[in-house]
């Protein structure tokens, strides 16, 4: 499928704007404690609560925090989230893949969603679902740069390394992050010559880095080289270079 130019990376791992913040988890817990002491019911508290203790490192405390949570607000997106999270970290991805399907069951289009419940799948070594997951995460948001650094390691994990440096190129291309970008495109054209849509990112990389004869000779290799002159791929890149060619 036809691709972006670079941009910034759209997705963190799990975490949220707070995170980049200097919080003083020991007293949140104390304040969020005494919410909770003035309302059982205060499900937020509850939240927040399983929130600063997730920061803490003490991630069974957080779960069952998260779960009371959940318990008084179901469908409670974020709260699934930091227990999927939790869930992870205390070595139950499979836990954590119930909380993500949980949440896509509500919001199916959440790409982030996808992208996480691929990873727990690569964590249970389930690596054709993980790559499923996370391909439906780029069909969402095709700038998803942590889904394709995902699928690329999913793809190693199964020894398809040409596949893997495609995969892992787009993740730092979508960053911005060009001369990584370039590398792992250059790997993958080293480590199998007859994957050809290495040298389509190959060419964007260049073309972003302004290095505009490097890039005609890219597309070129590709439009020449195809085994398929029918696949979208090869298209692409025609299109890529007359583009380029009329800017030039």
């Amino acid at each position: 499928m036809p691709l972006p130019p670079p941009g910034k990376k759209i997705s963190g791992r799990g975490g949220d704007a707070s995170a980049d913040k200097v919080i003083d988890y020991d007293q949140a817990v104390e304040d969020c404690t005494r919410k909770i002491e003035e309302d059982p019911s205060n499900y937020a508290a509850f939240y927040f609560r399983g929130v600063a203790h997730r920061r803490k490192g003490n991630h069974t405390q957080a779960v069952k925090d998260l779960s009371r949570a959940i318990d008084l607000k179901p469908r409670y997106i974020d709260a699934l989230k930091e227990r999927a999270f939790c869930n992870i970290a205390l070595g139950h991805p499979d836990l954590a893949q119930k909380d993500f399907r949980e949440i896509l069951r509500y919001e199916p289009k959440m790409a982030d969603a996808w992208n996480w419940l691929g990873e727990a799948y690569n964590r249970t070594s389930e690596y054709d679902e993980a790559i499923r997951h996370f391909t439906r995460a780029i069909e969402l948001c095709m700038t998803h740069s942590d889904a394709y650094f995902n699928r690329g390691e999913a793809y190693i994990a199964k020894g398809q390394y040409a596949t893997a440096c495609y995969n892992k190129g787009y993740s730092f291309y979508h960053q911005g992050k060009l001369d990584k970008a370039l590398q792992e495109f250059s790997a993958g054209i080293k480590a199998d010559p007859g994957f050809e849509l290495n040298y389509v990112g190959k060419g964007q990389t260049l073309e972003a880095m302004r290095c505009y004869n490097e890039a005609v000779n890219e597309y070129k290799k590709i439009i020449k080289s195809a085994t398929d002159q029918t696949a979208w791929h090869v298209d692409y890149a025609r299109k890529l270079l007359n583009e380029l060619l009329d800017r030039m």
